[in-house]
């Protein structure tokens, strides 16, 4: 018995709650705006090794471009801090004595102009020395800007 009591109780607590018979909606617009944007990784250092004969050092390495799918960029290499007549050159200590290389960019001795695929892109770097005549023993370096344009 008590227990028809109590459902009968919660049936009318049920009841006495009020029913919902219409409904509203109203739509909300979700946006976003993604700028154009860029990441350039570049080695530390293109490497020509320790040699003897400079006529056959080569270097190699890659820089990464990443940017935005869609976005047009441009890399490019600068001459580096001893250029002279368009020819780069690396110097020694005292930069007495140079020597003449060039890197090629993707296999180009231009820029590389492409569009971002939202991916990590290796972008290919090729050195190779160009001596005129004979080097002088010494360690030789020289500074390149890599430029990402986008």
């Amino acid at each position: 018995m008590r227990k028809i009591v109590v459902t009968a109780a919660l049936a009318a607590v049920l009841a006495a709650t009020p029913s919902f018979a219409a409904e509203k909606t109203a739509d909300m617009e979700v946006t976003l705006n993604v700028l154009n944007n860029c990441t350039l990784t570049t080695p530390a250092v293109l490497d020509f090794g320790t040699v003897t004969d400079v006529t056959t050092a080569t270097a190699s390495g890659a820089a990464t471009v990443n940017c935005t799918i869609g976005t047009p960029y441009t890399l490019a290499l600068g001459m580096g801090d001893f250029e002279s007549g368009g020819t780069r050159r690396m110097a020694n200590a005292g930069a007495t004595a140079f020597v003449p290389y060039n890197i090629l960019l993707n296999g180009s001795a231009g820029n590389t102009v492409a569009v971002g695929t939202g991916l990590d892109v290796p972008q290919l770097l090729a050195g190779t020395l160009q001596p005129t005549g004979p080097v002088a023993a010494g360690s030789y370096s020289d500074l390149v800007v890599v430029s990402l344009t986008y």
